[in-house]
């Protein structure tokens, strides 16, 4: 911030002081100008100048951002975008293409987050990567067509578990609103280019203006100079935010892979690779601070670069490496990279393991923390999901069949009520797809339907609107079948209305606007009442785990909601509500819903769904609960 500061502070000095001429040359004549130069009597400070300097600048820097900010608003996608990436189908045959998004779903479901849109950046050799977006619901993990190619699999694993730990630790937001405050301060040299071209442009015309088309040469090329005055701070400001936050990263992903090798062997293969982790687009300098590894070629000034050095990012991870060239050189690419075997344990849970032990602290210090034991978790769950299932929830046309499939009712009757709305309401091809997986379905277990959900949101995603609108009326039809709403069902529709809103609805970014429990004292209440009543089949026992959660956050003596006072659509607007609470506020809330659950030391998988789902609408992502070994 104190740079940013200093930076305004200097553009505003130095437009002044480039703009005194051109106000003095017509506050008087050229003539009288040039001589208080030569005499040295020239009144420098002018107040009229200076305020309409300040305004000015300060116009053009707001708007600037405004318009970057406005122009990356729709999420990470734009970024990727942006920067030349294509969007890789879910249900792409390419198998590089279908190795990136097999390491990039399981690190999703292992850290209880949707499934990330992928880019690959076809014209770029070098070996980077970057995660863009807001939130969850909206980011984008782009990829270059080298490290795909270069990259073995425990390697590209280890670079996506580095973009993972930027999404988990809000870096990303960070991030782009980094992009858009700084395009403020680069805008004064794009002003200066354009003075310049239209002084260029209409130099026929202004010839009769004795000296002010040479006024406004000279104040175009002072603006473009001061320009980049805003890029130095610019990347300044880049480098103090982004350094440490990318050794955050690195030491996250190998707590969640525990494969260290992985990320090192990465950044080794760049220090050896011709191209490394250069960029060719012309928006790599904007976002330089996104990338996996230094986007840029090598500056003169190394403190100004976005990301730390390449020796000493390899050296933490690998103490045994030595700091030289020569250490670089052992890691040239060899001509036809080998690929390591993916050694990873393929664990797979069922329904037999219904209850599991939970401990509050536990699970606060996994938010956006997963380790080692929730990727073997994913991994497994990948491996042994049914073929038919997998490849439904890589399909825009299967993924919706799929997700009718999860809501289909255990009781027989209520079933074919939703099947007789089906085969009404939807695509005819849809139904029969939905008819022709319900063997599947019956084979996986409860914990499975929460990582099905958020397998199939990138699918989903490629519906047109109006497909997502016929999509989402047969969801609400088919939960209304039996003139109820389960807790299952509305834990199904807060995440998908949640996730899919940002491609086909109302955007929500969860500003903070609470940092205090007293204004959001009743959404928490009908939130833990939830909990305790989902949770407890006896009422003195949801009484009693009510009471221990709503302990963490107040002394106050708060009674139990009973069950018909708790309306679910209230408990919507509830939950869109904490969404807004600060962190540390959010932390306590969490903590409370987890003490709340816990009471008995264990935790159902109805239970987890709902805690997850609450975790999810707080934008804290649990990752799955695991059984005891």
């Amino acid at each position: 911030m104190l740079l940013f500061l200093l930076a305004v502070v200097i553009i505003i000095v130095a437009i002044y002081f480039a703009l005194l001429p051109v106000y003095l040359h017509f506050s008087s004549s050229l003539v009288n100008t040039l001589e208080a130069f030569h005499s040295g009597k020239v009144v420098w400070w002018h107040p009229r100048l200076f305020l309409y300097t300040v305004v000015g600048t300060l116009v053009v820097l707001i708007s600037g951002s405004i318009y970057m900010t406005h122009l990356l608003s729709s999420g990470g996608g734009a970024v990727a975008t942006m920067l030349g990436g294509r969007l890789v189908s879910a249900d792409s045959k390419d198998a590089d293409e279908k190795k990136l998004l097999n390491v990039v779903e399981e690190m999703a479901i292992a850290s209880g987050t949707p499934t990330p849109e992928v880019y690959i950046l076809d014209s770029e050799a070098g070996i980077n990567a970057f995660a863009a977006g807001y939130s969850t619901s909206d980011t984008a993990i782009g990829v270059t067509r080298g490290a795909v190619k270069v990259l073995t699999r425990d390697e590209l694993q280890g670079v996506i578990a580095h973009e993972f730990s930027h999404i988990l630790n809000g870096d990303m937001r960070l991030n782009i609103r980094l992009t858009g405050v700084l395009h403020g301060i680069l805008s004064i040299a794009t002003i200066g280019y354009w003075l310049l071209y239209s002084s260029g442009s209409g130099s026929g015309r202004s010839r009769g203006r004795g000296g002010g088309s040479a006024y406004i040469v000279v104040l175009s090329l002072l603006l473009i100079i001061i320009g980049y005055v805003g890029v130095f701070f610019g990347k300044l400001i880049k480098s103090a935010v982004s350094r440490a936050r990318e050794f955050l990263a690195d030491a996250s992903a190998v707590q969640f892979t525990r494969n260290p090798n992985g990320i090192a062997g990465a950044l080794k293969k760049i220090a050896g690779y011709e191209t490394q982790s250069r960029m060719e687009s012309p928006h790599a300098e904007t976002m330089s601070h996104m990338f996996f590894s230094n986007a840029l070629r090598s500056s003169f000034f190394e403190m100004m670069s976005t990301h730390p050095p390449l020796q000493e990012r390899i050296s933490r991870l690998d103490p045994s490496f030595k700091k030289s060239r020569e250490a670089f050189d052992q890691w040239v690419l060899p001509t036809s990279p080998t690929q390591i075997p993916y050694m990873m344990q393929a664990t797979a849970y069922t329904d037999a393991d219904r209850i599991m032990p939970l401990q509050p602290a536990q699970v606060t210090e996994q938010v956006g923390n997963p380790g080692v034991e929730h990727l073997n978790f994913a991994h497994g769950f990948l491996a042994n999901l049914p073929e038919t299932l997998f490849a439904a929830a890589h399909n825009a046309f299967a993924a919706r069949a799929l997700m009718y499939g999860l809501l289909l009712d255990e009781d027989k009757v209520v079933r074919q009520q939703q099947l007789a709305i089906l085969k009404e309401s939807a695509d005819p091809l849809v139904y029969s797809e939905t008819e022709r997986l319900l063997m599947d379905l019956g084979k996986i277990g409860a914990h499975c339907r929460l990582p099905l959900i958020d397998l199939a949101l990138p699918a989903l995603r490629e519906l047109s609107k109006p497909q997502y609108e016929r999509f989402h009326d047969n969801i609400h039809s088919l939960i209304q079948a039996d003139k109820r709403l389960s807790l299952f069902e509305f834990v199904f529709l807060k995440i998908l209305t949640h996730h899919m809103q940002v491609c086909f609805g109302k955007v929500d970014r969860q500003s903070v606007r609470y940092r205090s429990l007293k204004p959001i004292l009743a959404d928490v209440v009908l939130a833990l009442s939830t909990l305790a009543l989902g949770g407890h089949q006896e009422l003195a026992d949801a009484e009693q785990a009510f009471g221990q959660g709503i302990q963490r956050l107040t002394r106050k003596r708060i009674s139990l909601l009973s069950a018909a006072q708790i309306d679910l659509k209230a408990l919507d607007r509830a939950f869109n509500r904490l969404a807004h609470a600060s962190p540390s506020l959010k932390r306590e809330i969490l903590e409370a819903a987890v003490v709340t659950v816990a009471s008995d030391g264990r935790v159902t998988v109805k239970e987890a769904e709902l805690l997850r789902a609450f975790g999810d609408a707080l934008g804290c992502p649990i990752p799955p609960f695991l059984p005891a070994a």
